[in-house]
């Protein structure tokens, strides 16, 4: 399956067995939206309990923790059903997080014990989507931000955490290496980045730009102003924040630069090493939690420094909020949800009225970027298409099936599907579904 050949069997075991549970019915995939739901829920009061822990406020905390759960990249997790498994894996990281920490404060046969635990999180995070195994980056930041431990023991932390999380990744590849050299799961995609520095400028240009945006969408062709507004915003707020927070010692200035520019490496680790190129949100769930992060911290600074007063620095963290809010609403419903609708709608309208024949032929007209029905398109999520591969649209046919036949299909009926990018030009179809009709609901 496809997502044992990116090192994800347990994204594909998890995946077919919570769709079996639901049979297949498109109308229960609701259950696996509430899923992500659910498991977001948690990852916030995760995060901002970690966050707690390390000194930050209960409101600071909680912001962070609320901000994290509307991201773009938990829009996608919440607008597709099938991406469940990665809210999973952000949780998993958490504990792994959790369990590092706590193995770094005991000794002798249980240190091991806990560690190993660290260790099994990453490396099963990692077998589901392992950009959300690097997730852990940001209470990692979290508390070297608070912390007053010497330089040594902040050096010590980082090290034992980002080598337990990247080490269980590592072995993970490896592990998946081995696999598909013995023909255990199919050949795999897993190829290592040759160009260093043109992926470096990607990666800034990019990922970086996006979690910058915070809860502003690019566009795949004309990016709004707005996107780019809020980046300079963002990026003025932090370099402000952190500035009065170098201005106090050397070893403070050292933190903070190397949770500016070394976390967020470590946060798209993967991806960097990785020879594709994916600028998709959900795989900046780190870049964007340590933003997130940042912009909170900055705020913080700012008060503490007198530059802003208690009711600006709420105020200004409950507008974060609420633009998150209405954001991740309209972004999932009009970009995710809306759209999806409108493929199936068009494939069922077609298929319920569909006369039965012994030997009926069917043939879909798919789809391309240009046929969509949203004015704003983002790589593969938002305002993308389902019925652009056949796959897909094969797919999509035979639920529409099982809507309408629910017991299975009447004795003698039988059918063929074929699918293309183009109209038939040979053969005679009792049904044509023209795809590119989607169009018609864009009005750019």
């Amino acid at each position: 399956m496809t997502s044992s050949s990116y090192g994800r069997p347990v994204y594909g075991t998890l995946l077919v067995a919570s769709v079996r549970e639901l049979g297949g019915d498109v109308a229960n995939l609701q259950w696996l939206r509430l899923a992500s739901v659910v498991l977001l829920g948690l990852l916030g009061i995760a995060l901002m309990r970690l966050l707690q822990r390390s000194g930050w406020s209960a409101t600071d905390s909680a912001v962070v923790g609320l901000a994290v759960a509307l991201l773009p990249a938990a829009q996608v997790t919440v607008g597709w059903s099938i991406a469940w498994p990665i809210a999973l894996a952000l949780l998993l990281a958490l504990g792994g997080f959790g369990a590092t920490d706590m193995a770094l404060r005991r000794h002798g046969w249980p240190r091991v014990a806990v560690w190993g635990a660290a260790f099994a999180a990453y490396l099963v995070a990692g077998f589901i989507y392992q950009p959300s195994a690097l997730f852990f980056v940001v209470p990692l930041a979290a508390a070297l931000l608070l912390t007053r431990d010497s330089a040594r023991d902040r050096l010590i932390r980082s090290a034992a955490h980002v080598a337990t999380a990247i080490g269980a990744l590592a072995t993970g590849f490896v592990a998946m290496k081995i696999a598909f050299a013995l023909g255990v799961r199919q050949s795999g995609v897993m190829g290592l980045e040759t160009d260093p520095l043109a992926k470096l400028a990607w990666f800034i240009s990019t990922p970086v730009a996006n979690s910058l945006g915070l809860f502003a969408l690019r566009d795949r062709f004309d990016t709004p102003v707005r996107f780019w507004v809020s980046v300079l915003l963002v990026t003025a707020l932090i370099y402000a924040g952190f500035r009065l927070r170098t201005n106090r010692d050397s070893v403070d200035k050292w933190t903070a630069l190397a949770c500016l520019f070394v976390l967020p490496l470590v946060a798209f680790a993967v991806n960097l090493a990785a020879a594709l190129r994916v600028p998709s949100y959900r795989t900046t769930y780190g870049l964007a939690g340590l933003v997130v992060l940042f912009v909170v911290y900055a705020l913080r600074n700012l008060r503490t420094a007198g530059r802003i007063g208690p009711k600006v620095h709420h105020a200004a963290l409950g507008v974060m909020l609420v633009v998150g809010a209405v954001a991740a609403n309209r972004h999932a419903f009009m970009l995710i949800a809306q759209p999806q609708g409108r493929e199936w709608q068009m494939v069922l309208d077609a298929v319920l009225p569909m006369k039965l024949k012994p030997e009926t032929k069917v043939y879909m007209v798919q789809t391309t970027i240009e046929h969509r029905s949203t004015e704003r398109t983002f790589a593969d999520e938002f305002g993308s298409l389902s019925s652009d591969t056949d796959w897909a649209a094969t797919e999509m046919f035979k639920c529409a099936l099982r809507r309408r036949f629910p017991s299975g299909l009447p004795a003698g009926f039988t059918y063929t599907l074929d699918a293309g990018l183009n109209a038939p030009r040979h053969g005679k179809f009792d049904l044509v579904i023209d795809m590119r009709k989607l169009q018609r609901y864009r009005t750019d």
